[in-house]
């Protein structure tokens, strides 16, 4: 059962994977980008509230780029963990 739930979620059956806090942060997420005709940025998820979506979206691509995958109808996503994108987010000092 426990092997069905994992495919399920995307993941490989493992007794000893992360759990608690350790499976939240690295469970993988999708942030999801809609195009308007003119090219522009029309919707992207998970902005922060500091930036705007064009500003967000070039930080994605610059941090993550190679993780973006394209689809049809002006849309995309970038797939992370939770981790990896609260370390984008977070501002280096």
């Amino acid at each position: 059962m426990a092997a069905i739930s994992a495919l399920r979620d995307g993941g490989m059956a493992s007794p000893s994977g992360p759990t608690g806090d350790d499976a939240e942060t690295t469970k993988p997420i999708l942030i999801h980008v809609r195009f308007r005709p003119d090219g522009c940025i029309g919707h992207i998820t998970d902005l922060p509230v500091h930036l705007n979506a064009d500003q967000w979206f070039k930080l994605l691509c610059s941090a993550i780029g190679h993780k973006y995958h394209s689809r049809a109808g002006g849309r995309g996503f970038f797939r992370t963990t939770r981790l990896e994108l609260e370390s984008i987010i977070t501002p280096q000092q």
